[in-house]
């Protein structure tokens, strides 16, 4: 799905800086601190205020994802996924595979007595140049 039909498909106004901060968060490997998204966006660019504007519309309609990775400010990233993050170095790795989305659904199913509306799944320790 293009990003003009996510934003579309949740009911929301599109314009040139939704479609901006859309694309940058789409295309970054890794989850971005908003100094980090507000310094990839095009020039003109839209005001600070309005870029925090534009992330909390797109979080309350499921299009981007806050992530903690404990570096004392938010990061947030176009859709869901999971982390490999070096607390030395702070880079963060993308985790991916088909075995964590099968356990996660299990989790799901196996909870009876609890539903399950989001989660986060951040592991932490020390990436290869870290650890030698």
């Amino acid at each position: 799905m293009t990003l003009i039909k996510a934003i579309k498909a949740k009911k929301l106004k599109v314009t040139k800086a939704r479609i901006a901060i859309a694309t940058v968060l789409e295309q970054s490997n890794s989850p971005l601190k908003i100094e980090a998204l507000f310094d990839a966006l095009p020039d003109p660019k839209p005001d600070l205020v309005t870029v925090y504007r534009i992330l909390e519309s797109f979080e309350k309609a499921g299009l981007v994802h806050q992530v903690d990775l404990r570096h004392g400010h938010a990061h947030y990233e176009w859709g869901h996924s999971h982390h490999l993050v070096c607390t030395n170095c702070h880079t963060i790795f993308p985790l991916h595979g088909e075995e964590i989305e099968k356990t996660l659904k299990s989790i799901g199913k196996q909870q009876k007595d609890f539903t399950i509306t989001d989660h986060s799944l951040e592991f932490f320790g020390y990436c290869k140049n870290c650890t030698n």
